[in-house]
């Protein structure tokens, strides 16, 4: 692969990132929830119980933007503490209002998932994301 083919799927990566993250903001219809801070309620519906410092390395980031997105799911009722033996960490579990989002989430990514998988050229798939953002908008 050049130099130049290289930089070109590189861009249309992060191309994809973007215009995917603008396409589940559509789809994601549930008060506080969106394409920053979905995968907290599904790693939790995968992983119940785990604790904040198992969450961080879970989802690859820092620790301060793990306490936020888990402390602002806490107040939107989403996500519970519970202390461990361990007073200085706790466990997190979902609420039956975040077990119903995360549910309702598995569904939607399966869908998203399927078609994303459905077409295999970038620029073409692209395309697809851009006219049904445009439909979405229309609305």
């Amino acid at each position: 692969m050049t130099q130049a083919n290289t930089f070109d799927l590189v861009q249309k990566v992060a191309i994809l990132n973007h215009e995917l993250t603008n396409y589940l903001n559509t789809l994601i219809d549930f008060p506080g929830i969106s394409a920053n801070n979905y995968f907290y309620l599904m790693k939790l519906y995968q992983e119940p119980g785990i604790t904040q410092s198992d969450f961080k390395a879970l989802v690859q980031l820092n620790q301060s933007t793990v306490t936020r997105a888990v402390n602002a799911l806490i107040k939107l009722g989403y996500i519970r503490q519970r202390p461990t033996k361990d007073r200085r960490s706790q466990k997190l579990f979902l609420t039956t209002s975040g077990q119903k989002v995360a549910e309702a989430l598995i569904e939607l990514l399966q869908r998203i998932n399927q078609d994303l998988l459905s077409t295999t050229n970038v620029d073409a798939r692209l395309m697809q994301i851009r006219l049904h953002l445009r439909q979405i908008q229309c609305r």
